[in-house]
């Protein structure tokens, strides 16, 4: 089956999109394969992103604009899958154009406008972009509401990730350079998995455990306290500190990432997420009067934000890691990255939307079992094996089906 994928995150900052084809195995029953077939990103409109971002800043909106935004991301995921597809066999880094005929089906994740996750009121989430819109458009059966799934399963709603760290990175060969030790065998070790996108997510995977032993949790703010002080010192001109140009020229001010790091957020436990509800705009900018009160200069407040990063300190119950690999979402903000050694290929988001969807169209869970949440079985597979660099299977003849329908899952 062939699977597009499609991702947008808290940053808002591009719709990411992967085609994936899943099959079983024929040498390991209980293994899936995996092959990414394409993968880009394709721009948000300027003025959608603007108001998404207006939205989620006031935490208020007429319910016209509530209803009309809806059909404009909807819309906007739709284009971004066909200009996709046109695109596959223009760049390059493809050997075969790919068309709407080619996808089985289309997984949304949806934009995450409202995540309610306030003590006191019932766990909810406000995920938008019409996926009947994304069908009609293309003409393809499409998956969404994964994070609504999630809650309503009893879960944090996020990270979605996991399930699909849990399902690739429990496999005894080692995906991410390493010498084949296994994190199910007692040589491997437990080993954490740190995504690093708006905002920041860990998923462990505990010694000699299965897939459904993995938990997760957001670790706080990633690069949404970033690209928000980009927009600042630049009045807009930037959307995010690309390459970490501005920040490599700064000095790091240790006793306000302290200050930072000291949030209540970080000495919860989990299962716990969060998102621009705590650490948005607001809180961004409080951190920029501090370091105005500090005197630092702009390079020094962008170096100290990127030290600010929960991926530094995984406050979590106590685990063994022989090795901590991170999913960074976006390498472009590479001095965020730096402290990475061995980086995920950065469609891992899209590829997760791709394999949930995969799941709830068969009929099995798609959620990962937080330490607090019992689930129902996790899957039928214990491992996927993936083959990025595998383009055989794209010059397959491949007839499309399902074409005009959509699920919410």
């Amino acid at each position: 089956m062939r699977v597009l994928g499609i991702n947008s995150g808290t940053s808002v900052d591009g719709i990411d999109l992967a085609l994936c084809e899943f099959e079983r195995d024929p040498t390991e029953p209980t293994t899936l394969l995996l092959r990414l077939l394409a993968y880009g990103e394709q721009p948000y409109p300027t003025e959608l992103r603007q108001a998404i971002l207006h939205l989620c800043r006031e935490k208020i909106g007429k319910l016209d604009d509530l209803t009309e935004i809806n059909f404009l991301i909807g819309e906007a995921f739709g284009t971004a899958i066909l200009n996709f597809l046109e695109e596959t066999g223009k760049s390059g880094k493809h050997s075969h154009v790919f068309t709407t005929q080619d996808i089985d089906l289309i997984a949304s994740h949806g934009q995450t406008i409202y995540h309610l996750v306030e003590p006191g009121r019932l766990p909810s989430t406000l995920q938008l972009g019409e996926p009947a819109i994304i069908a009609r458009r293309t003409g393809r059966t499409v998956v969404a509401d994964f994070r609504v799934a999630d809650m309503a399963a009893g879960g944090q709603g996020a990270p979605l990730v996991s399930f699909l760290d849990a399902l690739l990175c429990s496999d005894p060969i080692d995906r991410f350079g390493g010498k084949g030790d296994s994190v199910r065998g007692g040589s491997g070790g437990a080993r954490a998995l740190q995504n690093i996108g708006g905002i920041a997510n860990v998923t462990f995977l505990p010694a000699g455990g299965a897939p459904a032993d993995a938990y997760a949790f957001d670790t706080g703010p990633g690069n949404v306290l970033i690209d928000y002080a980009a927009r600042h010192f630049t009045q807009g001109a930037l959307s995010y500190d690309r390459d970490g140009e501005l920040a490599r020229k700064g000095h790091v001010d240790h006793e306000l990432v302290a200050n930072v790091l000291a949030h209540p957020y970080f000495k919860q436990s989990p299962p716990k997420t969060t998102g621009r509800e705590l650490f948005g705009d607001s809180f961004a900018a409080q951190l920029i009067s501090q370091a105005q009160q500090r005197a630092l200069t702009t390079s020094d407040t962008m170096a100290t934000l990127a030290s600010s990063h929960s991926s530094r300190p995984l406050v979590c119950r106590p685990a063994p890691k022989k090795q901590s690999p991170s999913l960074c979402s976006d390498m472009r903000r590479c001095m965020v990255a730096q402290p990475i050694s061995r980086a995920a290929p950065e469609p891992a988001l899209a590829h997760s939307s791709a394999r949930s969807s995969l799941a709830a169209i068969i009929g099995r869970s798609c959620t990962t079992p937080s330490p607090q949440i019992s689930t129902k079985p996790f899957h039928d597979y214990t491992s996927i094996r993936s083959l990025f660099n595998d383009r055989t299977a794209a010059e397959r003849p491949h007839n499309g089906t399902n074409k005009s329908s959509h699920r919410r899952d």
